[in-house]
């Protein structure tokens, strides 16, 4: 007789919809998937593959960098350890970075970022460029596009 209780037996393709349902509608909350990171090794190991499959960065006209994880619970404390391999996709967004009467010098800026390696997983990298009024500015568009180069190689198996 197995002490296992009927939820730690079920298929992996259960789980992963149910846990697709629990991540992606608005309208549930997330906190309760932290729950299941308590139940068993495949729940819990699923549960941490779905909700860092999905990377925010934002480079804002502060000159602040915000990391999101998009699927991870918002109020839930994000772990320490390595997740660049479980991204899948990442969503790339320039809000002015580059402020014009302080240009940002590259080494500036990747001196920001935590990502000490690739994201060899990631299939999708989409990139959103807010223009401002000094992007006609020479050197603010060479440090773009220094910047742009930076993140298609971080994803190196988009083609």
């Amino acid at each position: 007789m197995s002490v296992l209780s009927r939820f730690q037996t079920l298929p992996e393709f259960m789980v992963k919809r149910i846990l697709d349902y629990l991540l992606n509608d608005p309208k549930v909350n997330k906190q309760i998937g932290l729950s299941l990171l308590h139940s068993c090794s495949l729940w819990r190991s699923l549960f941490i593959r779905e909700a860092f499959s999905d990377m925010e960065i934002i480079l804002s006209k502060k000159q602040e960098i915000v990391f999101n994880y998009t699927r991870w619970p918002k109020d839930a404390i994000v772990p320490e350890f390595a997740k660049n391999h479980l991204v899948k996709s990442i969503d790339f967004a320039y809000d002015g970075w580059i402020d014009y009467d302080k240009k940002c010098d590259f080494e500036l800026f990747t001196s920001y970022l935590p990502c000490d390696s690739n994201f060899e997983s990631a299939h999708h990298l989409n990139i959103n460029i807010i223009l401002n009024d000094y992007m006609d500015d020479t050197n603010t568009l060479e440090q773009l596009c220094h910047i742009l180069e930076y993140f298609r190689d971080l994803v190196p198996n988009i083609k």
